[in-house]
C-alpha cells in the first residue's frame, strides 16, 4: 500500500506539494475518505528528549477539511515490540500521545483494544498541521515498537484513514528498525486494481482542481 499511494499522489501537480512539511503524515481526503500518503511511518525516540518525540507530524494543504471542523485520532490496538520476527508481542511499556500540555496523555491500552484520542480543531483555511509528543513508558527499554492509528474527521460526511503506522525506534540498531519497517510493510494488503483507478481519479481531479484555484489568485 506505501508504494501504491505514493504512486498516486506523486501524480498530482508540484504545487499541491508546495506547502505540505517534508516528513509529516500527508494528508488528503478522496472520494470522502481521508487518506494518508503513505501506511507506514517511522521516528526515533530520545534524539532530543530522552523516550520522546514529536515526530512524525500530521499536514495537509489549505481546504481539505471544512472550516469550523476538527480532526483527532484513535489508537487501533495495544503498543506492540519487535522480536526480530513479528510484532506478536505487547511489551510491558505504554507510549503516551499529547499535544503539549493542554490535552493528553492518551495511552496504549495494555491489551489489545480500541482507545479514543482527542481532537485539534482545522484552521481557519481548512488545513490541519499538527505535531503531537510521542512518550514510550518506563522501563522504556530498547527496542522497535509499533503504534497503530487511525485519524477522523468531526465532519460527518468524511471517513476515517484505514489503520496507519508508525514504528519507534528506542535506542535499537537501524538495521533492526529497518527489518521492522519492512515487516509492516510486507504484511499490508494490496487494493484491486479496480479501487486503484477509482482513487487515482479522484486524486487527480482533487489536484487540478487545486492547482486551478492557485493559479487564478
Amino acid at each position: 500500500m506505501r508504494s501504491v499511494m505514493l504512486m498516486l499522489l506523486l501524480l498530482l501537480p508540484t504545487r499541491v506539494f508546495a506547502q505540505l512539511h517534508g516528513g509529516d503524515v500527508e494528508l488528503h481526503v478522496v472520494m470522502g475518505r481521508i487518506v494518508t500518503n503513505q501506511r507506514v511511518y517511522s521516528a526515533e525516540l530520545g534524539e532530543i528528549i530522552p523516550n520522546e518525540v514529536d515526530e512524525p507530524g500530521f499536514d495537509s494543504l489549505p481546504g481539505t477539511f471544512p472550516s469550523g471542523s476538527s480532526v483527532g485520532f484513535t489508537i487501533l490496538d495495544a503498543l506492540r515490540v519487535w522480536d526480530g520476527n513479528d510484532f506478536d508481542s505487547i511489551p510491558i511499556e505504554t507510549l503516551a500521545i499529547s499535544f503539549g500540555t493542554s490535552l493528553g496523555p492518551i495511552t496504549t491500552p495494555l491489551i489489545p483494544s480500541i482507545v479514543a484520542g482527542f481532537n485539534l480543531n482545522v484552521s481557519s483555511d481548512g488545513s490541519w498541521h499538527r505535531h503531537f509528543d510521542f512518550i514510550l513508558g518506563a522501563p522504556a527499554s530498547m527496542g522497535v515498537y509499533l503504534l497503530q492509528l487511525e485519524l477522523t474527521s468531526s465532519s460527518s460526511g468524511i471517513a476515517p484513514t484505514e489503520p496507519f503506522f508508525i514504528v519507534f525506534n528506542q535506542n535499537d540498531s537501524e538495521v533492526n528498525h529497518d527489518a521492522a519497517i519492512a515487516f509492516v510493510e510486507n504484511s499490508l494488503t494490496i487494493p484491486e486494481p479496480k479501487s486503484l483507478a477509482i482513487g487515482l481519479g479522484a486524486i487527480l481531479a482533487v489536484g487540478v482542481a487545486r492547482s486551478k484555484r492557485t493559479s487564478s489568485k
